[in-house]
């Protein structure tokens, strides 16, 4: 997804202020020479910063399951909204904020680096393509955004030459578990549903904010496994993530799902509101 570059391009590494393009990390750093490192995305409204603390959980989760010893600021957040006034972003709305962590080596002490960018752009609907790819259920990183990303981005290239936007994955049990940087919601047999966190899926923030929302507007939406080999068989299906919000899918493959139901719009409008508040 292009990001467009800001006109004040600075990050936080460590609390320190440097350029966007500054070397900071040493090949020896466990996130180049392994991938042990991971990250979280957050979105910023006119300098508010949605679900910080819940993504700030998440991260601090992903460090434990990586063994990294690192103590973040308590004034992380206010550090984030002073990066996104030196890039120019406080007035944005959406603009994208990223932590990341790193391993460390045995030489240098693990890393936080902070960037503030613009948003990504989205389109207003979601094109998928499903396979061949599957994430693994059991594996320990399945509840984390980790820098492991390489499935994700060889995903990502066949659904665009797909003329596409994501691509599904199911897991080894043949179920759909979520898309490329994306959660998954379908209506099937006359009820939403959504994988179960034991699916694989990552425990996306966006997801959990989208469920409660739904029990504020009388929706039930189910967590239930749904082969993948039923995808023919699903009516109407959005996506949800940090920066997407809530993203009608108007195909899967080759089956048509443009009409998108008004559950879906209800949704979105709810969770934008409760975002930029």
């Amino acid at each position: 997804m292009r990001e467009e570059s800001t006109s004040q391009p600075f990050i936080l590494c460590d609390g320190e202020l440097l350029p966007a393009d500054s070397r900071v990390l040493p090949v020896s750093d466990g996130v180049v020479a392994f991938g042990a490192g991971v990250f979280e995305t957050i979105a910023a409204y006119h300098g508010k910063l949605f679900a910080f603390d819940a993504h700030l959980n998440r991260l601090r989760g992903g460090m434990d399951c990586f063994g990294i010893s690192l103590s973040l600021p308590g004034n992380l957040e206010q550090q984030a909204r002073n990066l996104l006034d030196q890039n120019q972003l406080s007035e944005a709305s959406p603009a994208r904020m990223r932590i990341t962590v790193t391993a460390g080596s045995k030489a240098d002490p693990p890393h936080w680096i902070m960037e503030a960018t613009s948003a990504p752009s989205h389109t207003a609907t979601a094109g998928l393509i499903t396979g061949p790819f599957v994430r693994n259920e059991q594996s320990p990183l399945s509840g984390f955004k980790t820098i492991n990303y390489g499935d994700n981005v060889i995903a990502m290239q066949r659904a665009r030459a797909a003329g596409m936007t994501e691509a599904l994955f199911s897991n080894t049990l043949g179920n759909i578990c979520e898309g490329t940087w994306s959660n998954s919601f379908f209506y099937h047999e006359g009820k939403w549903k959504t994988p179960p966190v034991s699916s694989g899926c990552l425990p996306g923030v966006t997801r959990a904010t989208v469920l409660d929302l739904a029990k504020g507007i009388n929706l039930e939406i189910e967590e239930a496994n749904l082969p993948l080999t039923r995808i023919d068989e699903i009516e109407s299906a959005f996506l949800t993530s940090t920066m997407r919000g809530v993203q009608p899918v108007k195909a899967i493959d080759n089956y048509d799902l443009s009409v998108t139901r008004s559950e879906i719009l209800a949704l979105a409008k709810a969770y934008l509101e409760l975002a930029v508040g």
